[in-house]
């Protein structure tokens, strides 16, 4: 029984972790149709600051967050951020960022496949953990 239910929890992380991947460049619709298809994501709200606005969702069953930055007068979004209080999830996340990224320092990564740079933060103030991926 353990072992099943270990089983199914690493599943559960991989699918989010590969789900979850980051999309910068996308539209709204796109972004969207691609969350309803990898996570059934239904729930989505807009935050909006001085020249930026932000799409965001909350995973359903995990402590994971997704915002999706635009600029205003843009219809592709220019950085994506996962957020998440979970050590274990931002344990995971960070893991496979190392795997598939090029250390740059100073908590920074780069993703060959698809040109982004990834920039892990802890905020010690909320106790999240921020995965920020952007074009340089």
């Amino acid at each position: 029984m353990k072992k099943l239910f270990t089983f199914l929890f690493l599943m559960i992380i991989s699918i989010v972790s590969y789900g979850q991947k980051p999309m910068v460049g996308f539209t709204e619709d796109d972004i969207k149709t691609y969350n309803r298809i990898q996570n059934e994501t239904f729930f989505w709200d807009k935050i909006y600051e001085s020249n930026i606005w932000c799409l965001w969702t909350k995973h359903q069953t995990l402590d994971l967050m997704s915002f999706y930055v635009f600029e205003y007068g843009k219809n592709k979004n220019t950085m994506f951020v996962n957020a998440t209080k979970d050590d274990e999830l931002a344990l995971i996340i960070l893991d496979k960022i190392r795997e598939d990224c090029v250390f740059l320092g100073n908590d920074r990564y780069f993703n060959k496949d698809n040109g982004l740079t990834v920039k892990c933060e802890y905020n010690q103030s909320e106790k999240s953990f921020m995965f920020k991926w952007f074009f340089e």
